[in-house]
């Protein structure tokens, strides 16, 4: 019996899943979420939630947390190698496992998927990103820059937008109602305790678009944005060997607003870049530990 950990942590949660193996399959698992767990916003943090999740779903699993084999982590704030490895040496100092692995998000993305070859994966949460992996197996980014210069289209970026307009508008009423004590100061949106407040105020955008021409605009600018990823990242990838190309979506918006997601593809269809249907990836985590087993062998 082996027993392995797979972790997806963003700006606004952090998902943890143990799992009990016997030869390659899952015998058992249990599941825990906390807070953010965002290495490059708070590190200290991402580290507490990460200990915390895992320690709630061993103690579900009916296994002591010392007794993990392998954790495969695929964090916020860590897009990088080198920021992987500084965080992969973090978190073996912190946890006891036997050993850490630290992923690019779109590596579990492809792996939960199960999607092999040319593919396009995005994450729209509290922030964005795409890449685009070619036929060589290369993976090539677009996006994922934080929220002080980047993030366009995300859940974050939406809820700002609206935020601001709002107060602009002398509407300031319905922010204090979803989003109570934020500082009028914009600068203070983007600090770790407020990030994933602003973001969540993005579903009333959603939620009320219709009627609400200001929301509406800005979503469609943030369709637009998302849309300009997708083709950035396929851009980077070279000729297509695949049309249209399967495209996977992530991440608290994409995964809650299938409409707004098909105007996305539509955008992208317009400028000759053909994605499939996406493929809704609601728990990242299950990449992670089909990539936890994957390395126990």
């Amino acid at each position: 019996m082996k027993v392995v950990v797979g972790c997806d942590g963003g700006g606004t949660k952090c998902h943890v899943r143990v799992a009990i193996i016997e030869g390659n399959s899952v015998q058992r698992f249990a599941d825990a979420i906390t807070g953010p767990a965002n290495f490059k916003a708070d590190a200290n943090l991402a580290i507490e939630n990460i200990k915390t999740a895992i320690q709630c779903a061993s103690e579900a699993a009916g296994v002591e947390d010392e007794s993990i084999d392998i954790l495969v982590a695929a964090l916020a704030g860590t897009g990088l190698r080198e920021a992987q490895a500084a965080c992969e040496n973090r978190l073996s100092a912190e946890l006891n496992v036997a050993r850490v692995v630290v992923v690019p998000d779109a590596a579990v993305l492809f792996a939960a998927a199960n999607i092999q070859g040319m593919a396009i994966a995005t994450v729209i949460g509290t922030g964005s990103i795409a890449w685009a992996r070619d036929a060589r197996g290369n993976v090539h980014r677009a996006g994922g820059l934080g929220p002080d210069i980047g993030d366009e289209g995300s859940g974050f970026w939406i809820g700002r937008e609206c935020i601001r307009n709002l107060k602009d508008h002398a509407l300031g009423e319905l922010v204090e109602q979803h989003v109570p004590g934020l500082e009028d100061d914009e600068s203070s949106y983007a600090l770790p305790e407020n990030r994933h407040r602003v973001a969540a105020f993005a579903a009333v955008a959603f939620c009320i678009q219709e009627p609400n021409k200001l929301f509406e605009s800005i979503l469609n600018r943030a369709a637009n944005h998302i849309a300009d990823l997708i083709q950035t990242a396929v851009a980077e990838m070279g000729p297509s060997e695949i049309s249209p190309i399967p495209w996977i979506c992530a991440g608290g918006v994409a995964v809650n607003q299938p409409r707004w997601i098909e105007s996305i593809r539509q955008i992208c269809h317009n400028h000759e870049v053909l994605l499939t249907q996406p493929t809704t990836v609601r728990d990242p985590v299950r990449g992670a530990v089909a990539m936890a087993i994957d390395l126990l062998h």
